[in-house]
């Protein structure tokens, strides 16, 4: 018997969403990718009437994995398909192919390499402007639709993503069974409906853009590919595992909204966040500066309770039937990466840094020394935007958050370096890693210390050494002589962050040639709860 494969997977489906910085068309794209493979995709099978012929192992997050023994069910369903994405999701990019073979797991893989090879074409974008074609002039497409009071001319993409920006797909999954809506515009706007603005804390409109993402399930998964080869379940198996996760992350999405958003909603009943993408084990969502660290640190939380709880019971029904489970986790962790922002700063920047702070946290936790009982601990990193431009994390750390003795443009190799921020913390207690818990708390700690000296401190470093080790050694001084107990409550909490040294000389934790300090973390989260500002063009 021959088996059939059908892979479809949507891509860069966070460009496609952030491909605007109005709340309307992100709102709009983010219903279109969730809901496409289920009931466009459900009403293609109807219409093919091959709804009986198709089975899944996974069917989630602009992606699925189609199975049959019926080739030509396969391939009426691979040659409509692209149309009906094309329709409901114009201008997102995809890669599709399709497989077969002597078991489900050849036809897989053929359909893998497939996939591969699709990767490097690219079909031509429709329609085909000619010389006199309006454009939209925030994307430079083809116009096809006129939107607005004003008439503005838009192409295909923002025209469905206007069309779907009230869906409610993807705001579901979050409801905690409230009556409360989510926000359509991050601003007040003249001549627009303003009953759906963004609820901010007072006239700032201070964001923060969370990027979550589950720990060693790409390994897992390649591990449970390897041992169900062979087995005649495979896609049951795997349909189980893909729905378990899914369920997990929007379990721990809808508690988080729950246990933090629900009592910050506005006055008039709108929620203090914006869902933007939830599938499979990844989570993107703007929320309030001031709630984001709860938020993400919840849902973290949630997720490795709810993961733990489904698979609980997919292992067991993988073992009735005869897969070998040893060694696969238990549940999952996660890590999370969070950027502070405003509100007008351009979101595909801001989500790219989300990403890579989602990715400096993961490598960081994934280094051997810290694991924990050879699992991968959950943690987070943040950083606030201050900058007029937004770069990738790695120049982030390397120009603004680290500075050498001499100066950044000192030319000596084995100069010091002064980092100004840990860049991970962990959700428990940790012997290598600082714990977010402890950050808050040394926080708190310098909220009611005098400030102004710290922020000096930061500000100084790299420009004249000896100038900064006399002003924190005055300052410790005068401590010592006026507040002697908060001192050692401060050397307390700088030695819970970096796990080890003595703090006289200067706040920091030799590493190397390079010295990290917690200063600039405490800095950004005061900076966010006192609802301080934004500054652009800082120094």
């Amino acid at each position: 018997m021959t088996c059939y494969a059908y892979l479809f997977e949507a891509k860069s489906i966070q460009s496609y969403i952030f491909n605007s910085n109005k709340l309307k068309e992100i709102v709009g794209a983010s219903e279109l990718v969730d809901d496409l493979c289920a009931q466009p995709l459900q009403d293609t099978l109807k219409a093919l009437a091959i709804e009986s012929d198709i089975e899944f192992s996974r069917r989630a997050g602009g992606a699925f994995f189609a199975f049959s023994t019926n080739g030509d069910a396969i391939e009426r369903l691979a040659a409509l398909w692209p149309l009906v994405v094309e329709i409901q999701a114009p201008g997102l990019d995809f890669v599709h192919a399709r497989g077969e073979g002597a078991s489900n797991i050849l036809a897989y893989e053929q359909a893998r390499r497939g996939l591969a090879g699709y990767r490097n074409t690219r079909p031509p974008a429709l329609p085909v402007a000619g010389p006199f074609a309006a454009r939209c002039r925030r994307t430079g497409m083809p116009a096809t639709a006129w939107r607005g009071k004003a008439g503005e001319a838009v192409d295909a993409a923002t025209a469905r993503k206007l069309d779907l920006s009230r869906g409610k797909s993807l705001t579901e999954k979050f409801n905690p069974g409230t009556n409360a809506t989510w926000p359509l515009q991050l601003s007040r706007e003249p001549g627009e409906e303003n009953d759906d603005v963004f609820p901010y804390d007072g006239e700032r409109e201070g964001l923060a853009l969370i990027h979550a993402d589950g720990n060693g399930l790409g390994q897992l998964l390649i591990t449970l590919s390897e041992r169900l080869k062979a087995h005649p379940k495979f896609v049951a198996c795997f349909k189980a595992f893909s729905d378990a996760i899914g369920r997990a992350t929007e379990a721990a999405a809808k508690q988080a909204t729950h246990e933090v958003l629900v009592s910050k909603v506005s006055a008039n009943q709108v929620m203090p966040a914006r869902p933007i993408v939830l599938g499979g084990d990844d989570l993107t969502v703007l929320v309030r500066s001031d709630l984001a660290l709860d938020f993400a640190s919840t849902f973290i939380q949630h997720f490795e309770e709810q993961t733990a709880k489904e698979l609980l019971s997919v292992y067991a029904q993988m073992k009735q039937d005869g897969v070998d489970i040893s060694g696969l986790p238990a549940g999952l962790s996660a890590c999370a990466g969070i950027v502070f922002m405003k509100a007008s700063q351009p979101f595909y920047m801001a989500h790219q840094l989300a990403e890579d702070l989602c990715k400096a946290a993961k490598a960081q936790a994934k280094e051997p020394q810290n694991k924990v009982a050879g699992r991968i601990p959950s943690a987070l990193a943040f950083h606030r935007i201050t900058t007029a431009h937004i770069g990738r994390y790695a120049d982030i750390l390397a120009r603004e958050l680290t500075v050498r003795e001499g100066g950044n443009k000192a030319t000596n190799d084995a100069a010091r370096s002064y980092c100004q921020t840990l860049v991970t913390y962990t959700l428990s207690a940790h012997n290598h890693l600082p714990r977010l818990d402890d950050l808050r708390a040394f926080t708190a700690l310098l909220e009611g210390l005098s400030r102004g000296p710290m922020r000096q401190l930061v500000g100084v470093l790299g420009q004249d050494m000896a100038a900064a080790r006399r002003q924190y050694q005055r300052w410790r001084s005068l401590m010592e002589k006026e507040q002697g107990d908060r001192l050692n409550k401060f050397d307390d909490g700088l030695h819970a962050l970096l796990k080890a040294g003595t703090f006289t000389e200067l706040p920091y934790r030799a590493d190397g040639q390079q010295y990290r300090t917690p200063l600039g973390d405490a800095l950004t989260l005061m900076a966010v709860r006192k609802q301080i500002e934004f500054r652009e063009n800082a120094a």
